[in-house]
């Protein structure tokens, strides 16, 4: 089923921030955002609190690889930034306890076979930058980190460096949920610390082992291609929208969430329109 819903909200916000930017042409398969950076930095603990990721990116749904329909398993994707450090994260659900099936988390030892476990993707890069960096993370909080450079303004799989960047994860695992944090310093990245205007692309991913599925956050083949990949402008004082839910859409319920965060206290008027 396809169908269009059309918000308009009005919050406390300056007007300049909300119309100010350059139109974005909407495609099916990219979304742009929009955010702002944290004022209080996520706690890197496995637990996503309330409001944890205000003005942040957040996002729910993922789509089954290399295709164009939403997977019936859900998964929700985090990005925030605080001008020192990139704080990714990611809640999807787990096996049900009475399947008696467990996530995979059998490789141990960094750069080893993570992507044979269950595991999420997180692919990032300065839309200037001058390599795409590529963290996979295991239920047992082991990664396997790589870049790839930038060659005449791609990037391969082919061409790849070696990357241990001295990063922070934790992850939780309860009944529902398998919930995942991580922070990068800007750093190890060589990118320049400090709060200023600035486009990275993302891309996100889900693999399942009980039973074996691979998702994206778009409809990708290659998840390391950087034309593929989701541009975030980073900002000060922007509204943001984050989208939390859709209900039970796998059975035909759906129950589209949204959660609008204004990080000034004056008054405007926000459009905001989205495809399903």
């Amino acid at each position: 089923m396809k169908f269009h819903l059309f918000v308009v909200l009005t919050l406390f916000l300056p007007l300049s921030s909300v119309f100010a930017q350059n139109k974005v042409e909407f495609s099916p398969n990219k979304t742009f955002t929009q955010v702002s950076y944290v004022s209080k930095s996520p706690k890197v603990d496995g637990k996503i609190s309330l409001n944890e990721y205000m003005y942040s990116f957040e996002n729910f749904g993922t789509l089954i690889h290399n295709r164009a329909f939403l997977s019936s398993r859900q998964a929700k994707y985090f990005a925030a930034m605080d001008g020192q450090n990139l704080y990714l994260a990611c809640q999807s659900e787990v096996p049900e306890k009475d399947t008696k099936l467990k996530l995979k988390k059998k490789f141990k030892k960094r750069d080893s076979q993570i992507p044979y476990d269950d595991c999420v993707e997180f692919l990032f890069m300065p839309t200037d930058g001058a390599a795409l960096f590529h963290l996979i993370v295991n239920p047992a909080d082991v990664s396997y980190d790589v870049l790839y450079p930038v060659v005449n303004g791609g990037v391969s799989v082919q061409v790849k460096k070696d990357w241990d960047p001295k990063i922070q994860i934790k992850s939780t695992i309860d009944n529902k949920y398998w919930t995942l944090e991580v922070k990068i310093p800007l750093k190890e990245m060589n990118v320049k610390v400090g709060k200023f205007d600035r486009q990275w692309l993302f891309q996100f991913a889900r693999s399942w082992t009980n039973p074996r599925q691979q998702c994206a956050f778009n409809k990708v083949h290659v998840f390391a291609n950087k034309d593929g990949m989701n541009p975030i402008s980073f900002t000060q004082n922007t509204p943001v929208v984050r989208f939390t839910g859709m209900g039970e859409y796998y059975k035909g319920n759906h129950d589209i969430s949204f959660v609008v965060d204004n990080p000034t206290n004056k008054v405007a008027r926000v459009k905001y329109q989205v495809y399903v």
